[in-house]
């Protein structure tokens, strides 16, 4: 095995003399072995290696036990170890996420950072050819893209995977073979993960009754996979310019001019690539975003996790975390005076005056209107469903709005002043006809708002 570890190695260029290598060691039987084989081969190329262990804590004494494990084997094997600790389960709790993925975040975080301090040039981990068989079908399962089922990447920038084409068998022999001291993670045999059924249950049933072959199946099916992904990949890049603004949104007739299997592709890059998610998304979650991008209409949404949302809007999607913004709660302004108005952080001042000015037009800042009609104080609040204006015949505020495209989160953000049962002005937009000044007015109102009322981006 050493033989065939050392070759691709080679080839891969992952040995040059005097590389520095992070090597992550949890101290099971897969990384120890790495370790093995990167200490042997060091002796010979001159690498230079470090050996990262993070207590997850999640195991108790049995975590206690993994650190002191690859900290006494480290130290006798003459191998710097750098550990860590952390509380996966608190950080699970504080995030949202589930036990297991908390783990693998703040696992490649810690190994990250050490990379970074250690300025190593590569971060060895220890998954094999098993692990990508076991990650393509619980992909398949959870009905993952194309992306998903290419499986583990055996480079991803500076991670490398040395053991990725080595089947869990033979690297169990080869560590009977060298008598490679490791220890046990007992939940590992727990079947109350998925992946875990999927190791001990589905795929020996599978192989047992169906196809004695199937794993090697699934792993010619990713290398496959990740065939066709590095095919999409190189067209989403050559559309990038085309399709997305220099606001970072994507123009949806640009996106639908794409082939549908590069849109899938080319949308999935955009969100990992901004890095709104941290996994490839569900052939689900994309098809309801193709088919979102598809239908015509003012604004739609879809969750991609986590409190996360990608938006149409019009002609563009973007992602967004506050898919609707908090109303504008009621307040009132005497005449004169001012009014702070919180939820949008701005301040309306009221002023009278008797002569007309020079320029009557409303703009996103202030409006002229007549005070005939108003008495002592207007009231300010938010949307409501069924509010309406006069303009050119009654026409309602969400018509209003969508006609001037306004995205429907910063809608209840636009402050209305009003009398009465009347809305009086459409902050920033437009001044209800019975309100206009006229010649017959005797008493004009002036509405200023201290910043401009915001209805884009």
């Amino acid at each position: 095995m050493y033989a065939a570890f050392r070759k691709f190695m080679l080839q891969r260029d992952w040995a040059r003399p005097g590389a520095r290598i992070v090597v992550g060691v949890s101290g099971g039987m897969d990384s120890m072995v790495l370790l093995f084989l990167l200490r042997k081969l060091s002796r010979e190329r001159e690498l230079s290696l470090v050996v990262a262990h993070l207590n997850h804590t999640l195991r108790g004494m049995e975590s206690d036990r993994d650190e002191a494990f690859v900290t006494s084997t480290c130290d006798a094997w003459g191998l710097p170890v750098i550990t860590g600790r952390k509380d996966i389960r608190r950080q699970a709790a504080l995030e949202g996420l589930s036990v297991q993925v908390a783990a693998r975040q703040v696992r490649y975080a810690f190994f990250s950072e050490v990379l970074e301090k250690e300025k190593g040039d590569w971060l060895a981990l220890g998954h094999h050819a098993d692990d990508v068989a076991e990650t393509v079908m619980m992909r398949l399962l959870r009905g993952a893209s194309v992306q998903g089922l290419r499986g583990i990447p055996l480079q991803n920038e500076k991670v490398i995977r040395p053991l990725l084409h080595f089947p869990r068998s033979r690297i169990a022999a080869f560590a009977r073979e060298e008598k490679i001291p490791y220890v046990e993670d007992s939940s590992n045999q727990s079947v109350k993960y998925l992946r875990n059924r999927i190791r001990h249950e589905l795929i020996p049933l599978i192989e047992r009754d169906y196809c004695p072959s199937f794993s090697r199946r699934l792993i010619r099916y990713a290398t496959y996979f990740g065939e066709i992904q590095h095919f999409l990949s190189e067209l989403t890049e050559k559309a990038e310019n085309d399709v997305v603004g220099r606001d970072g949104k994507i123009d949806v007739r640009a996106f639908n001019g794409l082939n549908v299997a590069v849109r899938r592709a080319f949308l999935e890059a955009y969100l990992l690539k901004g890095g709104w998610v941290s996994r490839p998304l569900s052939f689900d979650q994309l098809d309801k975003a193709i088919r979102m991008a598809e239908t015509r209409g003012g604004a739609s949404r879809i969750a991609i996790g986590r409190g996360k949302w990608l938006v149409r809007e019009y002609d563009t999607l973007f992602v967004t975390e506050v898919p609707v913004q908090e109303g504008i709660t009621p307040v009132t302004c005497p005449i004169p005076g001012s009014v702070e108005i919180k939820e949008i952080g701005n301040r309306l001042t009221v002023r009278e005056q008797f002569a007309p000015p020079g320029n009557l037009a409303s703009d996103s800042q202030k409006a002229y209107v007549d005070g005939d009609q108003v008495g002592a104080s207007v009231w300010i609040r938010g949307f409501r469903p069924g509010d309406k204006i006069v303009t050119n015949g009654t026409k309602k505020l969400k018509k209003l709005f969508i006609d001037a495209k306004i995205p429907r989160r910063l809608r209840r953000r636009i402050p209305l002043v009003g009398a009465g049962d009347d809305i009086i002005w459409v902050g920033g937009m437009r001044v209800n006809r019975p309100y206009y000044v006229t010649a017959r007015t005797k008493r004009i109102l002036c509405f200023q708002f201290q910043f401009p009322i915001r209805t884009r981006e």
